[in-house]
């Protein structure tokens, strides 16, 4: 016989419990095991750190080395957290998980409070008469939204720069790519690499979304100068822009040199971070970087002159 994980019992029994029990929100709703009720009979959780009281959290026994450790009401070791099922919380011996959707402020699990939000209470072990709702001033203790956006971070493949350029890279002098001096090198990148990317992650009741969103197109000349910044995409030059500085959008440097040697020329696209995360925190990861290298020589038009 197939033995099952404690994960895989937790996630059956609890689906189980909320497919016979699940209420609805102006319905009657099971009593909740608690420790402190307000006047109106609400569930009152304040959140404190774990192990320090506060009557909330995640109700973790220290562990050695300082490791969470938590138990269900007849002492058995559980999760701390359960994908789906959220936080557990000692006091409520309950997992704790935002509810989605939140039910109206009108609905009387609010207690005529405006701050704070409501979650799920589903218990543990599994039975019918001890899940419902309860009210937190505060978020359970549980997985810290900048970490979780920092791991959805990290499922981004953010795009290259095209590498695209004028004169054309395709055009070659003696097998390498060339410009002029003094003459404007236009450089741009597709549309397409020039969009905002999301990700979420999510943990224990808790998720972030990260969103990178392009802010510059760089583009240094390899020739000892600094990096000049375009503030978007650029675009393509064409044959009405003539010999002019880049203008509607374009791009561009001037090189004031020639160069008896291939110089590599870089562009990148910087990328700026913010997260949200699903209790209304906000917050920004340092910003991200992707680039693309190439060759050019800086050629020197020669003049003749006739008399």
């Amino acid at each position: 016989m197939r033995r099952l994980s404690l994960g895989a019992i937790l996630a059956l029994s609890m689906a189980c419990t909320l497919l016979t029990a699940a209420p609805a929100w102006a319905s009657h709703r099971p009593p909740v095991h608690c420790a402190q009720r307000d006047a109106h009979g609400l569930c009152v959780v304040q959140v404190g750190a774990p192990g320090h009281g506060g009557g909330g959290g995640s109700g973790g026994t220290g562990g050695s080395g300082g490791k969470q450790r938590c138990t269900d009401i007849d002492g058995k070791v559980i999760p701390c957290e359960v994908h789906g099922l959220g936080v557990w919380d000692a006091s409520l011996n309950c997992y704790l998980e935002l509810a989605t959707p939140q039910p109206p402020k009108s609905d009387p699990i609010w207690a005529g409070h405006t701050t704070g939000a409501i979650y799920d209470c589903l218990t543990w072990p599994p039975r019918t008469t001890g899940n419902g709702w309860v009210w937190l001033a505060d978020p359970p203790t549980g997985p810290d939204p900048r970490t979780l956006a920092l791991q959805a971070e990290k499922t981004l493949q953010l795009p290259l720069p095209s590498g695209d350029r004028s004169p054309s890279p395709s055009e070659t002098y003696h097998g390498h790519p060339y410009t002029y001096v003094n003459l404007w090198t236009w450089f741009w990148t597709d549309p397409a690499s020039w969009k905002p990317r999301t990700a979420t992650a999510r943990a224990g009741g808790v998720s972030a979304t990260v969103t990178v969103t392009p802010t510059a197109l760089l583009f240094d000349p390899g020739d000892g100068s600094s990096s000049v910044s375009c503030a978007g995409p650029g675009r393509a030059w064409t044959s009405t822009d003539g010999n002019g500085a880049p203008a509607g959008g374009g791009c561009g440097y001037q090189y004031r040199s020639a160069t008896s040697q291939p110089l590599t020329s870089t562009q990148s696209i910087r990328w700026a971070v913010t997260w949200r995360a699903n209790d209304g925190e906000t917050g920004t990861l340092p910003d991200l970087t992707t680039s693309r290298s190439g060759q050019l020589m800086v050629l020197q038009i020669e003049s003749v002159v006739t008399r």
